[in-house]
Parts: structure tokens; C-alpha cells; sequence
């Protein structure tokens, strides 16, 4: 069965410095963000928390599940496979909200070497996003781009989730013992979602479907003894000058200017 559920209250993540039309980074803060302004969404994971030293890198968010989480421990009524998937969001932008011409949603996740195969049990975890029209928070009118990592078909791949397709197999390699970015971009209502810098998937929603309201992180609860996947921020990267452009820095010339049809998401 496929189900969706509704954004959570305004609530602004991060944005990044950019001049004027530039592509503008949505991506919530971990390190000032996590747990207080993430909401609890399907089933609440049993571990939610910043840790750091983590794979080399400090305010890593660290979610897990637990076998006390488990179908068969969850109170009357929450024992499908719907709240089998447990996670938190975070508001974004609210309604009439207008978003800048393009925007992005990133983030970094560690894929250990145990995970390339689900011969200890399916693991599943993902960056999820939801997308609607200006002005309304409908569900009827709700995209849902998804970037994921999963070994439920025996071997460790990427996963996109397209709104109409479902779940479409990537091409990216895995990383594995490595950290994977995560990337998808909005673009008026286009979505491109990229893995480790490389262009993966591209998907188009309904005119007017562009203001990012809500990101999410997903772990599938398997039934078994647990697990934990780790996410980061992306870090920065400072590009070094051309040449040419340093010359141009020192006499002045450079400035440098900041501040500047039914939609259906997936169970698991």
C-alpha cells in the first residue's frame, strides 16, 4: 500500500550565501538544528542525535532503529509496514512562501562495507523531500523526490523515487566504508537528483509544483537487532582562484558580494 502524510509547521533551515539568481541551499544545519526542530514522522526512530568523531567527521546525525520498534512491538494500530519506515522532518518553507528560481537539498551519508548485501538483514535509508504549489499544502498536489540507499533487491544500490514511477534503480557506485553526497535540485518545477556529483535522475512534476516545503531522514526498520546510519552536512568546498582572477583580486576589479494527477510517496 502506498500512503503519503502531510509537512510540519514553518519552521526555516539554513540557507546558503549566494548572489542574486544564484541556486539557493535549503539544507537544514545539523549541528543547529537536530533533535529540536526535527518532527517525528510515520513512527519515531528509537535513536536521533548528534555525534561527533563519526567516519572522520563532528555533528554527524546518527538515526537508528531498534528491534523494541520492530511490527511486532508497536502499539494497537501501528504494527503495518507503513510505520515500518521511521524518521524525522524538518519544515522548510510555508505556504505562499515564494522559493528562489532554484534551490537545492543535500546531504552526505555513510554507506558501511556490512551493508552491501542484505545477507544480515535489509537495510534502507534515504533523503527525503516534499514539493508543492505555493499556496497550498495539499497532499493532492505533493511530489516527493527521494534519494536512497537500499540492499532489499540482495545488493547495495541507489534509489530514486519518482512520484508516478516509484522506486527507479540508479546507476551511481556506491562508496562503500565511504562517505555518498546526496544532492537534488529544484529548478521551477524540474527536480535533477545527483549522486557523488553525478547527474542521476531527472523528473518533472506539475507546472507550479516549486516551493520545497520539508526535508526528511528515513531508516527502515527491518524487525531485526538494529542499526544505525550516520548523515553529515555536505562540507564546504573553497575553490582556489584561477590566476588570472587573483591578479584581477589585486588591483580591485573582483567584488565580492553574499547574502545574497495524485502524487504518491513510498512505504519503505
Amino acid at each position: 500500500m502506498i500512503r503519503r502524510i502531510g509537512s510540519a509547521a514553518l519552521m526555516l533551515a539554513t540557507a546558503a550565501f549566494a548572489p542574486l539568481g544564484a541556486q539557493v541551499n535549503k539544507t537544514p544545519n545539523l549541528a543547529s538544528t537536530v533533535p529540536a526542530g526535527w518532527n517525528t514522522d510515520r513512527y519515531a526512530p528509537c535513536g536521533f542525535s548528534l555525534a561527533n568523531g563519526v567516519h572522520g567527521r563532528n555533528s554527524v546525525l546518527q538515526e537508528s532503529t531498534c528491534q523494541a520498534d520492530a511490527a511486532a512491538n508497536r502499539p494497537a494500530g501501528l504494527g503495518g509496514s507503513f510505520y515500518d519506515t521511521q524518521g524525522r522532518q524538518i519544515a522548510i518553507d510555508g505556504v505562499n512562501v515564494t522559493p528562489p528560481a532554484s534551490q537545492k537539498l543535500m546531504m552526505d551519508l555513510y554507506v558501511n562495507g556490512s551493508w552491501a548485501t542484505n545477507a544480515s538483514g535489509i537495510i534502507s535509508t534515504g533523503l527525503w523531500s516534499r514539493v508543492n504549489q505555493v499556496a497550498t499544502d495539499n497532499e493532492s498536489d505533493a511530489w516527493y523526490p527521494i534519494l536512497n540507499f537500499s540492499n532489499s533487491s540482495g545488493a547495495g544500490t541507489f534509489r530514486y523515487w519518482d512520484s508516478l514511477l516509484g522506486y527507479q534503480t540508479l546507476g551511481a557506485t556506491v562508496n562503500y566504508d565511504a562517505w555518498n553526497t546526496f544532492e537534488i535540485d529544484y529548478t521551477s518545477n524540474v527536480f535533477t537528483a545527483y549522486v557523488n556529483g553525478a547527474l542521476q535522475y531527472t523528473e518533472t512534476a506539475d507546472p507550479g509544483t516549486v516551493r520545497l516545503t520539508t526535508a526528511f531522514i528515513q531508516t527502515y526498520n527491518n524487525g531485526g537487532t538494529g542499526y544505525t546510519t550516520d548523515w553529515s552536512n555536505t562540507p564546504a568546498v573553497t575553490a582556489t582562484p584561477e590566476p588570472a582572477t587573483l591578479g584581477l583580486m589585486g588591483t580591485g576589479l573582483v567584488g565580492i558580494f553574499g547574502m545574497g494527477v495524485s502524487r504518491r510517496r513510498k512505504q519503505g
